[in-house]
């Protein structure tokens, strides 16, 4: 994560600042775009494809706002070692990323 928020400001004056400038751009511009192209039927289209494609085709959702990117991984540690654990191995899945929206 810190790699992530490396890229998100510059210098070394007003990092903080930078930083939550950047995220919040980055958090509306999904929105703004599609304002801003609200006349424009066929650019608004291209910009949701964009905007809204599936990089990565083993994505798995979990609920309308939550998903995970895969290759899920078996769980590596032993589910009868942990005291009063209440599923089996074989349900169990890794995600090494998620999103929300």
């Amino acid at each position: 994560m810190l790699a992530h928020l490396k890229r998100l400001f510059h210098g070394t004056r007003g990092i903080p600042d930078q930083i939550c400038k950047k995220l919040a751009v980055a958090q509306h511009a999904e929105h703004s775009v599609s304002k801003a192209l609200e006349g424009n039927a066929n650019a608004k289209e291209f910009a949701d494809k964009l905007l809204n494609s599936n990089r990565l085709t083993d994505m798995i959702k979990l609920s309308d706002n939550i998903s995970f990117f895969g290759p899920l991984q078996p769980l590596s540690v032993p589910v009868d070692e942990i005291q009063d654990f209440p599923l089996e191995a074989e349900n169990i899945a890794i995600a090494q990323r998620m999103t929300r929206r």
